[in-house]
């Protein structure tokens, strides 16, 4: 039985290739618009919730929907399917933790389709499950590029596709199911950096974890703390096999098992403490500290052009571990396109755990022992001033 969710149905565009001013969604087939076939078809899988996202003379979009149970968010201006979502984004919230996101101006869309899409992505547990299809005349479409193995790798735009790429038939039809807090993670990384200029969907399924990681998250953000990955951690000695850098009394410092990058380290405070509010004086200046001291590591040991520094607090806003407050430290660089590893078990890292562990321990040691010396020249500094005077 599939799962309840909500359905996001794009209508915002302006229809270009069309040449008319008319809502592309609004453009007839057999005598009604487009936008009431795809609408007819979702009917029969009661979605909880349907929102419609407008733009482009809204007002029609809106009056030609008069006495259908929808909701609407408005894009403005539009920016492609990605950021539509974002637009939509409070509309949402009462919804199904399942979304289905689709295009309003695709009239030959079936139910069954939808029906079979929806219930793979409920029993795969997927983050995201998106339709693909093979084409004879592939010409206009995203690719869907695999590796030797047949796995999914990426969805190239066809103006960012190389010569090789754009021999692929097979094709990104731009329906889509997400997994809410993967979704709205990925959300926040979105950034307009193909060359069509616009943040897509596409953009998402290239940055969204993995569902290989789904049953890590279940096990490890159990609730209390038996069952805290954090916790548990905090309770063992630092070394290679647990991923565990540094702990003190109060701060632990260790790799992601599933990094989201290379050197990707989580820094949390030992106490199971589920906000900053809940943090002792001590606790928030140590965790500062520690925040520093990997950044100045990984900085001394990789180069990196930036970083992203931060947390996530609750599930809707991601938070894969709940109820324990930690930071993630990510080096990023010019041209590394995603900040989370791509779906279907894949991704793609220059070095190993176990030799990412070994750099970044030696650089910790390494800048903790320039501070120490640093802090020793400082008092003989001061020394030396004291006896002159």
């Amino acid at each position: 039985m599939k799962a309840p969710f909500t359905a996001v149905v794009l209508a915002a565009g302006l229809g270009k290739r069309m040449s008319s001013d008319l809502p592309k969604v609004l453009h007839p087939a057999l005598g009604r618009p487009l936008l009431h076939h795809v609408l007819d078809q979702l009917d029969p899988l009661k979605p909880k919730l349907t929102v419609v996202v407008v733009g482009h003379r809204a007002s029609l979009v809106r009056n030609s929907l008069r006495g259908r149970r929808v909701s609407f968010a408005e894009q403005v201006p539009q920016l492609g399917t990605g950021h539509a979502v974002q637009m939509a984004w409070s509309a949402l919230e009462p919804g199904p933790d399942t979304l289905l996101v689709l295009a309003g101006d695709m009239p030959l869309i079936r139910t069954a389709t939808l029906k079979r899409l929806l219930e793979r992505h409920a029993r795969e547990g997927n983050a995201v499950t998106f339709l693909s299809g093979i084409l004879e005349d592939p010409a206009g479409y995203g690719r869907v590029i695999r590796d030797s193995k047949d796995e999914f790798v990426k969805i190239v735009e066809e103006r960012d596709a190389t010569p090789e790429e754009r021999s692929v038939a097979e094709v990104n039809s731009g329906i889509y199911c997400f997994l809410r807090a993967p979704l709205q993670e990925a959300l926040g990384f979105l950034r307009a950096d193909n060359r069509q200029s616009a943040p897509g969907a596409s953009r998402n399924v290239d940055v969204l974890w993995a569902g290989w990681r789904m049953p890590y998250i279940a096990k490890a953000g159990g609730k209390g703390p038996k069952r805290c990955l954090f916790c548990a951690k905090g309770r063992e000695r630092p070394g290679k096999r647990n991923l565990v850098l540094a702990r003190t009394p109060r701060v632990l410092a260790m790799l992601n098992l599933y990094p989201y990058n290379v050197g990707h380290v989580m820094v949390a405070v030992r106490r199971h403490a589920a906000s900053l509010a809940d943090l002792t004086p001590e606790e928030s200046v140590e965790v500062t500290g520690w925040l520093g001291r990997v950044e100045a590591a990984l900085t001394r040991e990789y180069r990196p052009h930036g970083f992203n520094i931060g947390m996530n607090l609750g599930r809707v806003a991601g938070a894969g571990v709940l109820g324990h407050l930690h930071w993630h430290i990510v080096p990023r660089w010019n041209g590394d396109t995603n900040f989370m590893p791509v779906i279907a078990r894949t991704k793609v890292l220059p070095e190993s755990l176990d030799r990412t562990y070994a750099r970044i321990a030696k650089a910790l040691a390494a800048t903790d022992r320039r501070a120490k010396e640093g802090a020793g020249k400082k008092r003989t500094r001061r020394g030396a001033r004291r006896a002159r005077r």
